[in-house]
């Protein structure tokens, strides 16, 4: 079982890799399956990868808890750039 924890004041929210049922998910940005669920004391935000890599420095100051299942997205062939 995985135990988490809020984070101290100021501190970076942890990331955690969590068994969470995210299939039916989508980012709140732009609608794609979302990988990342933020939660927040105003509530959950959920993410695609790429939009929670551009929000992630922001998202981990204010979020108490980040469940990310990123971890379980398969590698592409496309170039990096």
């Amino acid at each position: 079982m995985t135990r988490m924890r809020a984070a101290a004041p100021g501190a970076p929210a942890p990331i955690v890799p969590v068994p969470l049922d995210m299939a039916h998910e989508r980012c709140d940005v732009c609608g794609q399956g979302a990988y990342v669920m933020v939660m927040t004391v105003d509530g959950p935000l959920a993410f695609c990868a790429h939009h929670f890599r551009e929000k992630a420095v922001a998202l981990a100051q204010v979020s108490a808890i980040i469940h990310d299942i990123r971890g379980q997205l398969a590698p592409t062939n496309r170039a990096k750039g």
